[in-house]
């Protein structure tokens, strides 16, 4: 990885600080795409940060299956670096832990418009979770009119429930994409391919009390479970998912403008196994996605204007399937498999749309970004069906938000940030319709639930930074103290706030 935490003493101008990495992270575009390879086209300058961050978000307006709050420590350090003449490179590692809340219902670490077979427990708990997210690119320069590029993605994360019954999830997930670029004058063509292979395994559930009453839930879409009194005794389930996707870009640049455009497409299928490989169904799911980001350059200002499109579509096969025992009579060993006996083709359908619009202005000293102002726009709709019998939920909304940021004092090394952004949450769309709503599932999550997805709400969020340099054994960087906040207010009264602090170091 290309983490380090301190570099040589350099001419005060060249310091690496918040301002210069506000417009080193606005003007290198490539980094935003999944070509490694355009590493090697950006003006890559070296740099890096490394910062540790405690938080707590605390609120009312949630989804049964998230829980109501959340304490957080987290730990982020990034670098990207020259080597030698011949290659760029840029790694990262990521560390989140901390404990959720009020969780219901999934034992999982994915709930929300996504593979439906979950399970877990009707009586709201705490869990511990830990995440470990690291990223590796490497890139050469240009060799004539190609880059060559490949990144490496690695997840590994551990969830377990802290109250009967007592469940375990561990996930690991890697993704590795080769890529290369081909430049002609203005223009320049990128391809990205990529394969990744995401697992997710529920181990046995324990208790440490005997409660007769306690049920664990299998669920299958929308109001479909399947509750059970000791359910939880010897269940396990894994999900094993492999994806393979293809990125085409193209990119036009002059020293005054610059517009890079990205066209992704992705395929999963994911594969579900319990005891003696019984497999309640199968998930496939593609992402389509179009994303371009535009760039105009003045000597004092930087206009930046992305646009982001995606649609992700999805479909669940159902199994029934009925458990085989076979005898060898001749060593009188069995074995024991499942067999399916229907299966439901496309049962359960899940299509989602997004578009986000996104405007900066960034004012600039030299290299240096001074302060800046934004606004945003992002929509979506989700529809989640469930067929045979028909059962379905739609839920929308738009999100407006302007942004603006400005150091109040810049001298000597030495800075003081304000960041503040404000919008509005409208609920487009929120429509529940069920083939039965009257079972536990959908009068404890799916009802529940539409009061989140139904209310419109205000945001807002401020944050304050103080930057200075620290010198220690020789080597000079700048050091960081962030606190910051967040409060939102939904028309069904309800809250929610957020606030964090964080110590890190420019480099």
């Amino acid at each position: 990885m290309l983490v380090a935490v301190c570099a040589p003493i350099q001419a005060q101008g060249d310091k690496t600080s918040k301002g210069t990495y506000l417009y080193q992270d606005a003007q290198e575009v490539w980094r935003n795409t999944s070509n490694a390879a355009g590493l090697g086209l950006d003006s890559l300058t070296s740099r890096g940060v490394t910062f540790f961050e405690l938080s707590q978000l605390n609120t009312d307006h949630y989804l049964v299956q998230n829980g109501n709050k959340q304490n957080t420590i987290h730990f982020l350090s990034e670098r990207y670096q020259r080597i030698g003449k011949y290659l760029v490179g840029f790694g990262r590692f990521e560390f989140n832990t901390g404990r959720d809340f009020g969780r219901a219902w999934c034992d999982m670490l994915r709930t929300e418009h996504s593979n439906p077979y979950i399970s877990g427990s009707d009586k709201p708990g705490k869990y511990e979770r830990q995440l470990i997210d690291l990223t590796a690119q490497l890139s050469t320069v240009q060799m004539g009119p190609m880059t060559y590029g490949f990144r490496l993605d690695y997840k590994v994360g551990d969830y377990s429930r802290l109250k009967d019954p007592r469940s375990r999830v561990m996930m690991a997930q890697y993704r590795v994409v080769p890529s290369i670029t081909y430049s002609m004058g203005h223009h320049t063509l990128g391809l990205a391919a990529h394969y990744q292979r995401y697992k997710e395994k529920l181990t046995g559930l324990t208790t440490v009390q005997t409660d007769a009453t306690l049920m664990y839930y299998q669920a299958s879409g929308l109001e479909h479970v399947i509750g059970t009194v000791g359910g939880y005794n010897a269940f396990s389930r894994e999900f094993a998912n492999h994806e393979f996707g293809i990125e085409f870009d193209y990119n036009f640049q002059t020293e005054a403008f610059q517009s890079l455009n990205s066209f992704g497409f992705e395929h999963a299928r994911e594969y579900m196994y319990e005891q003696y490989k019984a497999e309640p169904g199968a998930w496939r799911n593609q992402e389509w996605r179009f994303v371009s980001q535009n760039r105009i350059y003045h000597e004092t200002k930087l206009h930046q204007l992305d646009l982001t499109l995606k649609y992700l579509p999805a479909l669940g096969d159902e199994y029934r399937q009925q458990k085989v025992i076979e005898l060898n009579s001749e060593t009188g060993s069995s074995t024991t498999y499942y067999q399916t006996l229907i299966t439901y083709k496309n049962r359960y359908e899940v299509y989602e749309y997004q578009a986000d619009l996104h405007y900066r202005l960034s004012w600039l000293e030299g290299i240096k970004t001074k302060a800046y102002a934004s606004a945003r726009a992002t929509y979506q709709y989700d529809k989640e069906q469930y067929n045979l019998p028909v059962s379905f939920r739609k839920v929308g909304y738009l999100d407006a938000v302007l942004e603006g940021g400005s150091a109040l004092f810049d001298r000597s090394e030495r800075s003081f940030w304000v960041e503040a952004k404000a919008g509005y949450h409208v609920s487009t769309t929120s429509e529940l319709s069920l083939n039965d709503a009257s079972g536990i599932y959908a009068t404890s999550v799916l009802l529940p639930d539409m009061d989140y997805y139904g209310a419109n709400f205000f945001h807002s969020q401020l944050e304050l930074t103080y930057l200075m340099p620290v010198t220690f054994k020789k080597y000079r960087n700048i050091w960081f103290a962030k606190i910051g906040g967040s409060y939102l207010k939904t028309d069904n009264h309800t809250d929610g706030y957020y606030a964090a602090a964080s110590i890190g170091i420019y480099y």
